[in-house]
This record gives C-alpha cells, sequence and structure tokens, in this order.
C-alpha cells in the first residue's frame, strides 16, 4: 500500500474505534506459557507393526488366520460356478461378494438390470442354487456398474 493509502486506513480504523494492531504475543521465551507435553518422550512406546497387533488381538479373542491359498481356491470356484449358472451374461455382471446367502453381483445399466429382473434373474438363482458353491444361496442383487 502506499503511504497516502496506509494513512487514510489507520484514520478509518481510529473513526471507527478498532485498535491498529492485534493483541500482543506472549513472551514464551522462558517456556512458562508454553503447555505441558502430556505425552513426554520418555513415557511414549515404542511403534509396532499393525500385524502384530491384529494377530495378538485374534489370539485373544480366539480367531484362527485364515490361509490365503484356501481362500483364493474358493474365490476361483466361486468364480466358475458363477460363469456355468449366468451363462453368456458371465462376461458382463460381475460377482463382489457373498455374503450371508446374498450374492452381490455388478454390471451394466440400470435398464439393463430391470430387464434382467423381469425376465432372466430366477432362472439364473435356480441354476447357481445347484452348484456347490452356491448351494445356501437366498437372494442375487444386482447393482449398476
Amino acid at each position: 500500500m502506499e503511504d497516502a493509502q496506509l494513512k487514510r486506513a489507520k484514520r478509518l480504523l481510529e473513526r471507527l474505534g478498532l485498535p491498529q494492531r492485534g493483541p500482543r504475543a506472549v513472551d514464551c521465551s522462558d517456556w512458562t506459557g508454553l503447555p505441558v507435553d502430556a505425552d513426554a518422550p520418555a513415557r511414549r512406546r515404542e511403534a509396532a507393526p499393525i500385524s502384530a497387533a491384529v494377530s495378538a488381538l485374534a489370539g485373544k479373542f480366539g480367531i484362527q488366520a485364515a490361509d490365503g491359498r484356501a481362500e483364493a481356491a474358493a474365490g476361483e470356484a466361486m468364480l466358475a460356478a458363477w460363469r456355468q449358472a449366468a451363462g453368456d451374461l458371465a462376461d458382463r455382471l460381475v460377482p463382489e461378494r457373498y455374503a450371508g446367502g446374498i450374492l452381490y453381483v455388478r454390471g451394466g445399466g440400470s435398464a439393463e438390470l430391470f430387464e434382467l429382473r423381469r425376465t432372466r434373474l430366477r432362472a439364473i438363482e435356480a441354476a447357481a442354487r445347484r452348484l456347490a458353491p452356491f448351494a445356501g444361496l437366498r437372494q442375487i442383487r444386482l447393482r449398476a456398474g
């Protein structure tokens, strides 16, 4: 700002009764104005990997760790069964998860899914129930994607 503008601004502040400067900062050179460190470095714990914490919690509650290979094989079996049950629609509809007897499937637009629900969904559900991975299938839920 130029000097003239600065002088006008100062006069306006004085007329309005506003302070020209903010409050003074507290002098903290002797450390008295600073808050006390509640978590002092002497009391802090060492960092631990998350996997150690998870395995400790699993042991506490008696949960066994899942074998990744067995889970992958089960997933492959479900995908193969889905391809067999869905037939030509298996390329457009992708299963996301299977929980509580409900198979969540994503794919297609809302108009296409509306037609599928009206015409072919009951037949796909019946075909899937005859296959081993989906023996307890209650419902297939379609989501636009």
